[in-house]
């Protein structure tokens, strides 16, 4: 607009001085624009790198979040490896099927029972 002021569509200004005057605050006003178009392009540039360095400290943050869980995953896995056999047994000793004959069975017959669980499952570990 400021720039086909001087076309036949363009505004006009009867008198000279008149005209001088509005040349003058067009001029002022073009070069303000200019001004902040070129502040609006730094500002632009520096939202840009901020954003990106906003979005790679998340990136980190995410990062070390996902270690942190994958090694809370590793100690409930190597738990559940220690107590599924022993759970698996007791299961096992609490259903009755078998009548022992004296009252207190001793305790490495419990053993006796979970090692080959246990070792089946310690191999099978292995070979995965």
């Amino acid at each position: 607009m400021l720039r086909e002021r001087q076309t036949p569509s363009g505004p006009t200004c009867a008198n000279q001085a008149d005209r001088a005057y509005v040349d003058q605050i067009v001029a002022r006003v073009y070069k303000n624009y200019q001004l902040l178009h070129t502040e609006a392009r730094k500002l632009d540039i520096h939202c840009a790198g901020s954003s990106s360095i906003t979005m790679n400290s998340i990136s980190i943050h995410d990062a070390k979040e996902s270690i942190n869980q994958a090694e809370r995953v590793r100690v409930l896995t190597f738990l559940a490896y220690l107590f599924l056999p022993f759970s698996f047994i007791a299961a096992v000793f609490g259903m009755n099927v078998l009548e022992f004959t004296t009252p207190n069975p001793p305790i490495w017959l419990f053993f006796c029972y979970l090692m080959p669980y246990h070792h089946d499952l310690c191999f099978d570990s292995y070979l995965v």
